[in-house]
């Protein structure tokens, strides 16, 4: 028989019983859940970045109760803000007091260190000198062109010539480069004459039209005015034509003071005339009697190789402007000023004084009407330049003094 009370305590057991077996269910969820926790509080702590010390945890954790995880809270470390890109801000603040400053940063400032507003590397040539002075403007003719790069090797002359001048030894420079166009002419292609003759007039107008005389270039020399000296009287002095003078030192004849300093040239003016480049080369002698260049001119010659080889000198009383001419072949005459002479605005005779031109007559130097006619053999036998060289040429060779060669 069931007693009452056995009943009770079955139910009783009963119930134990079934709750035995829901707590073995029930903890394992909540010892995942709690593992889970762990393994997501770690990985926050250890993603955030900063060095949060065990006590931080401590105080920002909280313990868990019951079936609920509670998350341990980590510190919210704020983020920078982002630049403004407001082009004003960006820009490096003002410097103050006249400051030299680099970034805005005014209070560590220093000194600004001397600038050298011409930096240039260690090796890198000085410029060939510039001066303001009126450059040459030479009409070299439409019918040449530029010649073009050659293999033949250069002379060790040359290199040592332009290395001297970009070394800033211009004088010495000059003297090796003059000797070599005048002396060695053959041992250059074109194109290395052309170069030589540019560095050349670049390296003339710093020597010849500055304020100064180098020591050591011995064709300039000053000289001091005397009361009741004319410039003529004084480039007759040098055999320089006046109007050189005038140009050299920017300054008209009339105008000269007494006592004021002239720049003057050792002249005469000489020339060389290659008929096979069609080109003319002007130089003084220097005081050892070496050649030095001082300018070239592109030049007409004869037609079938009419102009007499030989020395030269320009002829005492026959040197004219405007002058008028007769064609010697059907006796036209042109008159002076007329345009339409073939011979142009100057003319510089030639008297032969060797062997071989001696007897030449009729021959000179003069401009042209007809500029495609440089660097072509096209005159009766007369040397033609460019009008604008014609001119300038004509104010340096002096008559009587001044010789002129002709060659190959």
């Amino acid at each position: 028989m069931v007693l009452g009370s056995q009943t009770t305590r079955d139910g009783m057991s009963r119930r134990y019983m079934v709750s035995r077996k829901r707590k073995p269910s029930r903890w394992p969820w909540v010892l995942f859940v709690l593992v889970i926790g762990g393994v997501v509080t770690w990985l926050l702590l250890s993603g955030s970045g900063d060095n949060t010390t065990t006590s931080d945890l401590s105080e920002s954790s909280q313990p868990s109760t019951g079936n609920n995880v509670m998350m341990p809270v980590s510190e919210v470390t704020p983020q920078p803000s982002l630049p403004s890109r407001n082009p004003s801000e960006m820009l490096p603040s003002a410097p103050q007091h006249g400051q030299f400053t680099l970034g805005g940063n005014t209070n560590t400032a220093s000194t600004p260190p001397a600038i050298n507003p011409n930096p240039r590397s260690a090796y890198e040539p000085e410029p060939t000198p510039i001066v303001d002075q009126e450059i040459r403007d030479i009409n070299r003719g439409s019918t040449v062109s530029i010649p073009p790069a050659s293999t033949r090797p250069r002379p060790e002359m040359y290199d040592q010539g332009m290395g001297l001048i970009a070394e800033g030894s211009y004088v010495e420079g000059r003297k090796l480069l003059s000797a070599l166009l005048f002396e060695g002419r053959d041992l250059l292609s074109l194109a290395d004459v052309a170069d030589l003759r540019s560095t050349l007039d670049s390296v003339n107008q710093g020597l010849m039209f500055s304020d100064s005389i180098d020591p050591a270039d011995t064709t300039l020399t000053w000289y001091k005015i005397k009361s009741g000296d004319v410039l003529s009287r004084i480039g007759r002095k040098f055999a320089v034509p006046y109007p050189f003078l005038e140009k050299l030192n920017n300054v008209k004849a009339r105008t000269i003071q007494a006592g004021k300093l002239l720049k003057v040239i050792n002249g005469p003016f000489h020339a060389r005339v290659l008929k096979n480049d069609y080109m003319m080369d002007v130089y003084v002698l220097n005081a050892d009697g070496s050649k030095i260049y001082i300018a070239s001119y592109m030049v007409g010659m004869g037609e079938n190789d009419s102009t007499p080889n030989g020395n030269w000198v320009i002829e005492p009383g026959r040197k004219a402007t405007n002058p008028q001419w007769s064609n010697p072949r059907t006796g036209e005459y042109f008159s002076p000023n007329d345009p339409k002479n073939p011979i142009g605005e100057y003319w510089l005779a030639l008297k032969g004084i060797d062997e071989n031109t001696s007897k030449a007559q009729s021959y000179g130097i003069h401009g042209t009407i007809d500029p495609d006619s440089i660097g072509t053999q096209s005159s009766m036998g007369c040397i033609r330049l460019g009008n604008s060289d014609i001119k300038e040429l004509f104010n340096m060779l002096y008559e009587g003094k001044s010789t002129v060669q002709i060659g190959p």
